[in-house]
């Protein structure tokens, strides 16, 4: 498969029009009239075929909902993944106590919301306070106080020692506590934010539009006007691309290779922790038995979905339920993913199991690929008599019967395992209506999460990393069918950047060149 990469060729094409002025006799006013003639866009439309989940940062969010918080709105720091160094934003530096107990924030003076009001200690604190009672970030709870020491102060503390403490704190946004108290349902609707891009337009199911903020404290941004539109068929987004109404998208699959021939287009790939995951309801009368689970990864073909389906998009290497991009990653621990339908049906057999077995049903929600993956799931289980039923929704159906437990299996792309440690809320014996959406519990790997987070040094949490894929991939509560690469593709003579990791895309940083 052809992966094309950034195509810089911006100078070479404006060298060449000159040039070709020169030629034809004209004169260097004649030159000067042309350049002042051209404009250099200012506008830039973004598209994903996910709808709107909310627009408030500590819920459950999805492509498109990064996509306008990552603007509206700012956090205390910055970085794109645990454990790599913090920029300064709405603060300007951090303090860690010696014994790693509190952190203190100092906030920068001069930003403001969007409606004016200054970014006070407040409303960080307030900010903070929501992330750690959010069922949905869940990673949260060590954290013990929050406190507003004066205007542009703030301490939290922790209950213990947390390594990953300082990212936590530092990338939680921060939104007007007066504003989001005043009218919580006006706000989610219409939120305020202190980034670089004001919220104008919100309409549900068609996108959002974003303007740029003139007072940002970083500066006003170089593209002006941001549409952010909702395009829910793949090959009417593709077409897009195509035609040049869609400036920036990621690309389906089935269509990268296709797009990576079009003139005029880049496709690049973003960093990416995405996982395609097949959910299994622990609590499920067979499911809890690690002999049917596992029989399940041993009877799918995950080289066909990867291959087939995702058309190579996506890498094969584990049925570890971990991103293989995490940070303390180690194949050595994290099993392989094999495909042997006779080793599924002997379990099943060794297990006491008569076949056939009846799971219920796989869910997924709408989208034509998840169809086709869903469809070779169901057909590789009935290969070794376990059936199943497909059963597709919408996203927030689907969504909002993951976090209820209401299903038996569910097919899902996962997103939020920049670090092994990052999976800890995944298995939080009290977040069964929150983020433990297998709703498996085991007290002893939960401990390895805690004990490692504890840990300081860096090489003493690799070996809590490696015995936690060790277990996971062993008891497997959800199988990994594949990574999947973000291939992003974009318009030529649209600096982007550096992709950010699954193109969580922040558009100061991005610019036309011509």
């Amino acid at each position: 498969m052809k992966k094309a990469k950034r195509i810089l060729t911006l100078l070479m094409t404006a060298a060449m029009m000159m040039s070709m002025l020169a030629g034809c006799g004209g004169t260097s006013e004649e030159g000067d009239q042309a350049d002042a003639g051209a404009e250099t866009r200012d506008d830039l439309v973004v598209a994903t075929n996910n709808a709107s989940v909310s627009l408030i940062p500590w819920d459950n969010l999805s492509y498109f909902d990064y996509y306008v918080t990552e603007n509206i709105y700012d956090s205390l720091m910055f970085s794109d993944a645990t454990f790599v160094e913090l920029e300064p934003r709405l603060a300007e530096r951090y303090e860690l106590s010696e014994d790693g107990l509190s952190m203190t924030l100092y906030l920068r003076s001069d930003a403001t919301f969007h409606d004016g009001t200054p970014v006070t200690a407040e409303d960080a604190v307030f900010s903070i306070e929501q992330y750690v009672a959010s069922p949905y970030i869940g990673t949260m709870g060590y954290v013990e106080s929050v406190t507003a020491l004066d205007e542009t102060t703030v301490e939290v503390t922790f209950s213990t020692v947390n390594a990953a403490a300082p990212w936590d704190v530092a990338n939680c946004m921060v939104l007007p506590k007066a504003a989001y108290e005043a009218d919580p349902d006006g706000f989610r609707l219409a939120p305020v934010g202190s980034g670089p891009y004001v919220l104008t337009a919100n309409e549900s199911g068609s996108g959002a539009q974003l303007t740029a903020y003139e007072d940002y404290y970083r500066g006003e941004p170089s593209i002006k006007n941001v549409s952010v539109d909702i395009v829910p068929d793949l090959t009417t987004l593709d077409m897009g691309l195509q035609d040049g109404s869609i400036d920036c998208a990621i690309a389906g699959a089935s269509s990268v290779d296709t797009l990576s021939e079009v003139d005029g287009l880049t496709l690049d790939y973003a960093p990416s922790d995405v996982l395609v995951e097949l959910l299994m309801n622990c609590e499920n009368e067979y499911l809890q038995d690690v002999n049917v689970r596992q029989a399940i990864a041993y009877a799918i073909n995950t080289p066909v979905i990867a291959d087939s389906i995702l058309c190579g998009v996506a890498d094969v290497n584990s049925y570890a339920p971990i991103s293989s991009a995490c940070t303390e990653w180690n194949a050595e621990n994290a099993g392989t993913g094999v495909y042997d339908p006779e080793a599924a049906r002997s379990l099943l057999e060794e297990a006491g199991y008569t076949t056939p077995i009846d799971l219920g049903t796989i869910k997924y929600y709408t989208n034509g690929t998840n169809e086709n993956i869903a469809a070779v799931i169901q057909q590789n289980l009935a290969d070794v008599g376990i059936q199943v039923q497909l059963e597709v929704g919408d996203t927030s159906t689907t969504v909002t019967d993951l976090y209820a437990g209401n299903y038996q299996l569910l097919l899902m792309s996962l997103a939020y395992y920049d670090s092994v440690f990052s999976a800890r809320t995944a298995y939080d014996p009290d977040g069964l209506n929150g983020n433990n959406f297998c709703r498996y519990i085991n007290q002893d790997l939960y401990d390895l999460f805690n004990q490692g987070l504890a840990e300081q040094d860096t090489d003493a949490r690799q070996v809590y990393a490696d015995e936690i894929l060790s277990i996971l991939a062993e008891e497997l509560p959800g199988m990994k069918l594949c990574d999947q690469e973000v291939a992003v593709c974009y318009q030529e003579g649209l600096d982007v950047g550096e992709l950010r990791i699954n193109n969580r895309m922040q558009f100061f940083d991005v610019q036309w060149t011509a």
